[in-house]
């Protein structure tokens, strides 16, 4: 039985891009390894914002160019605008790019590693924490 694909949010990427220890860095490298780590676009639009230079981007894209790319189909986007709209009906309110992220992960019945605390007010999201 194949293991589940983990979605490696962008607040893990920051912290194990970076070139100081990270305590992610293992765990990432462990998921990459084992061909379960995951990244979608949006996830990697947010990346390549904090990008500095030119030497840098062609780093991160060769890091990343081993993580599987999960598709955001166009229905996603539908689905987390209503989400958004379920949720602050409840008072909480959660960015876009993380239910977008969370909707693809829903769909792909896959884990968010995350260390950012809105993924822990969407509904039936699994969180993935690290071994």
């Amino acid at each position: 039985m194949e293991e589940e694909v983990v979605i490696v949010d962008t607040s893990v990427w920051i912290d194990v891009l970076r070139s100081r220890p990270s305590m992610h860095r293992e765990e990432v490298s462990r998921l990459v390894r084992l061909d379960r780590a995951g990244i979608c676009s949006l996830i990697l639009a947010e990346i390549l914002e904090g990008i500095r230079s030119a030497k840098e981007e062609e780093e991160v894209r060769r890091r990343l160019s081993v993580v599987r790319s999960l598709p955001i189909a166009e229905s996603v986007w539908e689905e987390a605008g209503r989400l958004g709209a379920a949720l602050r009906r409840k008072g909480i309110t959660v960015p876009l790019s993380d239910r977008v992220i969370a909707i693809v992960a829903l769909r792909q019945n896959c884990p968010v590693y995350t260390v950012d605390k809105h993924f822990q007010r969407i509904p039936s999201l699994r969180l993935y924490a690290a071994r």
